[in-house]
């Protein structure tokens, strides 16, 4: 499985969410969601390996969504 690639594109609050996630030679998933928005643009990266892709793009989604909001909150 190792090279095996999955992403998706949401939206949210105005700001497109682009999120990819690859597997690693251990048979982790790891990857990165790219923001792009009014309030905040900018990468979130997941280091930590998860063990299924689906779990891997809702950390991502999750952790872009934080830091949509604390760029918005002024935090």
């Amino acid at each position: 499985m190792s090279g095996a690639k999955v992403s998706v594109t949401a939206t949210y609050c105005g700001h497109t969410l682009r999120a990819e996630t690859n597997v690693n030679p251990q048979g982790g998933w790891t990857g990165q969601c790219v923001v792009d928005g009014p309030a905040y643009k900018g990468a979130v990266i997941l280091y930590t390996a998860l063990r299924a892709p689906t779990a891997a793009l809702d950390a991502l989604l999750t952790a872009a969504r934080r830091s949509i909001d604390q760029a918005r909150d002024g935090a």
